[in-house]
């Protein structure tokens, strides 16, 4: 077992906060941890990544840009927020109990880096004395397949679904839901490996992409042999952001997904604009999501499809949203969800309830269509003398080259806007989507 150690001298007193193999925005957990006075343990399957990404999180989150090499607060965005680092299966629960063991009557808590360490993580958190979900819970809160069918069960509306086992199989489910449906990977909560299919080619190659592992997502154990293929709900694109603690379940905030036609997350406002009658009924049906998958004493994120007026559940994560939502909930209302994620997980009390909105939020994330050299960037300027542009963030210059962007980790940066309005920020939201653009070899890729 590899351990590597950045604490200062004379650190041992703070109380633990472990997180298992932290992954995308859900890093930001280790400077709010930081912050509020814990010492940062780690445990990552791949040490080395893991220090990468957490770079790569710090770089975006903190403002540092590619192209001038700059940081809103000086240095923050090259400074690591791990105290220690230890290499460790995090798939395995006995394995994470063993990296605990030198640290036995000092963790306050534990928290999974992201969906899929769930279950190892609350198998161990429950040995070590944390009440965390049984295992019958923590796996529909990490897989797919069994969240689906749990809420199927339990009555929660959610789109119509089936899981294929092998192609023959999909093709049935796929004619079964009309010959257009979504297809996801059951492990992963990304929008890696989601594909709207409505030819036959189109499914084979969904199909080869999830089962082989084409785009080499890493993870704690091998992925499933089985996909998920599931009814096209149109309409609003929704999600829903909040705790339980002792089955009290608070809502405090709403935002509104932009996403493509293939179902890839191009990009948010905050807070969503929904009319009272709207928020009642997403908040009905997200109070039985939360309830019937068992999450308890966390921060939920539930993403909601509302289709002439009716909201169905498509998916729902105990932890905060990503892609810096937190950040711009945070800047509009004013409280931190990493904040509350951890102290619900080291059992201090909650008492955040929902406020108004300060200032209203769009962020717009740059893709690529299709690979190639980038030639320049059309449209900064512009945006700029307009005003309320909160954040620009580029990891790509002239003469990089790029790939085709097909899931929402492979990105080239994104903008954020403000306003007083939520009509206002909508309509700073549609020039930034018509007018900025990323240039490759001739072709322009807007941001979206």
């Amino acid at each position: 077992m590899e351990s590597v150690t950045t604490e200062k001298p004379g650190d041992d007193n703070r109380p633990v906060l472990v997180v298992v193999d932290p992954q995308v925005a859900l890093f930001r957990y280790l400077a709010v941890a930081r912050r509020k006075g814990y010492r940062t343990v780690v445990l990552a399957l791949d040490p080395g990544f893991c220090r990468v990404e957490e770079a790569r999180h710090n770089r975006a989150a903190f403002g540092m840009d590619a192209v001038t090499d700059t940081a809103t607060i000086a240095g923050v965005g090259t400074t690591s927020h791990i105290d220690t680092l230890i290499q460790c299966d995090t798939g395995s629960a006995s394995a994470i109990r063993d990296a605990l063991a030198p640290f036995a009557g000092r963790i306050a808590g534990l928290l999974p880096g992201d969906d899929p360490y769930i279950p190892a993580t609350f198998e161990a958190g429950r040995a070590l004395g944390f009440d965390c979900p049984p295992p019958a819970d923590a796996v529909c809160q990490q897989s797919k397949s069994a969240m689906k069918r749990r809420l199927a069960e339990r009555g929660v509306s959610t789109p119509d679904f089936r899981i294929a086992a092998d192609p023959a199989e999909a093709e049935r489910h796929w004619i079964a839901l009309g010959r257009d449906c979504v297809v996801k990977t059951v492990d992963h909560s990304t929008s890696a490996n989601v594909f709207r299919v409505n030819s036959r080619e189109q499914l084979a190659d969904a199909w080869d992409s999830i089962i082989t592992n084409r785009l080499a997502i890493p993870g704690p154990f091998p992925l499933s042999r089985e996909i998920l293929l599931e009814e096209v709900v149109l309409g609003r694109r929704l999600s829903a952001e909040g705790y339980v603690r002792d089955d009290r379940v608070e809502f405090l905030n709403f935002c509104e997904k932009i996403t493509s036609n293939d179902f890839v997350l191009l990009g948010h406002l905050v807070p969503a604009a929904l009319s009272p009658e709207e928020e009642a009924k997403v908040r009905a049906v997200v109070t039985d999501c939360v309830a019937a998958l068992g999450i308890r004493d966390s921060v939920f994120h539930a993403e909601v499809h509302l289709r002439e007026g009716v909201p169905h559940v498509v998916e729902c994560a105990a932890r905060p949203p990503g892609q810096h939502v937190v950040d711009l909930i945070w800047r509009s209302r004013g409280y931190d969800l990493m904040d509350v994620a951890i102290d619900l997980a080291v059992g201090k009390p909650v008492h955040v309830r929902s406020r108004p909105p300060r200032r209203h939020y769009a962020m717009s994330v740059l893709f690529a269509d299709e690979p190639g050299l980038v030639t320049g960037i059309e449209g900064l300027s512009e945006l700029r003398a307009r005003g309320g542009v909160r954040q620009v963030y580029l990891e790509v210059r002239p003469g990089d080259r790029v790939d085709a962007s097909r899931t929402s980790r492979r990105r080239y940066g994104f903008v954020v806007v403000e306003d007083d309005t939520a009509e206002g920020v909508r309509e700073k939201a549609a020039w930034l989507r018509d007018n900025v653009r990323l240039e490759i070899a001739g072709a322009s890729v807007l941001v979206s």
